[in-house]
């Protein structure tokens, strides 16, 4: 018999179902649950990966082969004993409590068990700080599993220079600064599993390879990919622009990056694959977006922004620019409209391909604005202040000659302007308002579901108790 925890049982279905692709391809594989004088061994295998958890101890030799199944029947976020032993030689049984109900469930030993053979321990391990795991998880996410053109479903460790580098063809990313225990460049596939929260992201990163393999160690766990020695892998430096070919510098406050990452899905988009916005950096820094059918675009100021260099207009996707917030990149560099965007600090450079500029949406006077809160005080004087009001609440015509008012009343256009102005602010108002109801009504939802899949796991679990106490009736029967 094997005794592991409810909670361990989560982390193992976590850490293996990310590591093994279970969740991407819809495979399942048995599990190998082994102890003895070093402990507990809980280890799975794929083609492209293999993954491991190890807990020290001295205990009775034992193996046992389990469906991956068990684990989500019996996972739990407690530390409850689960017992697993075997029931003659096609079937185990598991057992465990469920607050104060007892579960019993008995499952069939796999019949086609994996004839993978594990990897084997690397000679030597070399020490990664833990943000190697944040970079691992980036490149994933940066890759196309599906392409069959070039190795973009891989992740490129290039020892040379102890970078981590990946591309899906629309993107790239690369990380250097690391400690890569070769000289070479190693492929290997693009699985996410770095980023799983059951994966100490604290502790120091060990690193390895063996054969076909390259390790990494993370405190108990063992992570095992596969080499892809037959990929090639494009060459993404060239599409990096050089420092000297930078036209305009972008500066986002960190107030204007917050605001824009909350404000970018919100945008109207009259493309749901490309979901474009236009850059405008020319005189203040601006992103508009139009909905279908929308006559007046909406624009963005980023108020506490600013930018070098010459004025540029350029068309991209919004989810890459979205992306760059989340990584943490505050400034933008840009050639030009028809070279990728590019955000770049002391370790890391982040690049995108830019949609066409024909399509990008130019100043109007009649547009939809939102102006980004400011939050330090200014120092210019009030009727500056005043000045910049206006132009931001009316069509930009002439900026430097606001209406002049002098203790008379404007006149009737005028007048008409300003209503439309407050009209449009009130329709953005309202629409805002709906999305957060609409996002409050999906958060319901989905808790209602997370609720529905706890009853079927429950009911799943009652099932098997059923069957399986039929048949040990009918056994005694006969």
């Amino acid at each position: 018999m094997i005794t592991v925890t409810r909670s361990l049982a989560r982390q193992v279905r976590a850490v293996f179902r990310k590591a093994l692709g279970i969740t991407l391809r819809g495979l399942t594989c048995p599990v190998t649950l082994e102890t003895g004088p070093e402990g507990l061994r809980i280890r799975a295998i794929s083609p492209d990966a293999a993954a491991e958890y190890r807990e020290p101890g001295n205990l009775a030799p034992e193996r046992l082969v389990v469906p991956f199944e068990l684990m989500a029947d019996c996972e739990g976020r407690k530390s409850e004993p689960v017992q697993i032993e075997p029931q003659g030689d096609r079937a185990i049984v598991a057992q465990w409590r469920d607050g104060k109900v007892p579960q019993l469930i008995r499952y069939d030993v796999p019949s086609n068990p994996t004839k993978l053979a594990f990897p084997g321990e690397p000679d030597s391990l070399t020490e990664n700080p833990p943000a190697i795991l944040a970079a691992l998880h980036g490149a994933a996410q940066t890759t196309d599993r599906e392409s069959v053109r070039f190795a973009i479903g891989c992740i490129q460790l290039r020892g040379r220079d102890g970078s981590i580098r990946a591309t899906d063809g629309r993107q790239l990313l690369v990380h250097s600064g690391f400690a890569l225990p070769w000289s070479d460049d190693r492929l290997i596939p693009g699985i996410d599993v770095f980023g799983c929260k059951d994966l100490p992201q604290d502790q120091a990163v060990q690193i390895g390879c063996t054969g076909d393999w390259v390790t990494f160690v993370i405190g108990p766990w063992t992570i095992h990919l596969r080499i892809n020695k037959d990929g090639r892998f494009p060459d993404i430096d060239r599409h990096i622009p050089r420092d000297s070919a930078v036209t305009s510098r972008l500066r986002i406050s960190p107030a204007d990056a917050e605001f824009l990452a909350d404000t970018l899905s919100k945008l109207p988009s009259d493309d749901e694959h490309n979901q474009p916005v236009t850059l405008d950096l020319n005189g203040s820094v601006a992103i508009r977006a139009r909905g279908p059918g929308q006559a007046q675009p909406t624009e963005v100021v980023l108020s506490g922004s600013s930018y070098s260099g010459e004025p540029t207009r350029i068309h991209s996707n919004r989810k890459y620019l979205a992306r760059a917030l989340r990584l943490g990149f505050r400034e933008l560099h840009v050639v030009s409209p028809k070279v990728p965007a590019l955000c770049r600090d002391d370790r890391r450079s982040y690049a995108w391909a830019l949609l066409d500029s024909k399509s990008a949406i130019g100043p109007s006077p009649d547009v939809v604005r939102v102006v980004s809160p400011t939050v330090e005080k200014p120092t210019i004087p009030i009727n500056r202040i005043q000045r910049s009001k206006i132009a931001m609440t009316e069509p930009i015509v002439n900026q430097d000659s606001p209406p002049k008012v002098n203790g008379q009343a404007a006149t009737n256009g005028h007048v008409r302007k300003l209503v439309r102005r407050k009209a449009d602010q009130r329709d953005t108002a309202a629409l805002i308002d709906q999305a957060e109801k609409v996002r409050t009504a999906m958060r319901s939802l989905l808790g209602q579901a997370n609720e529905l899949v706890k009853t079927l796991k429950q009911h799943r679990r009652q099932s098997r108790i059923v069957a399986s106490t039929l048949r040990q009736l009918k056994a005694i029967q006969v």
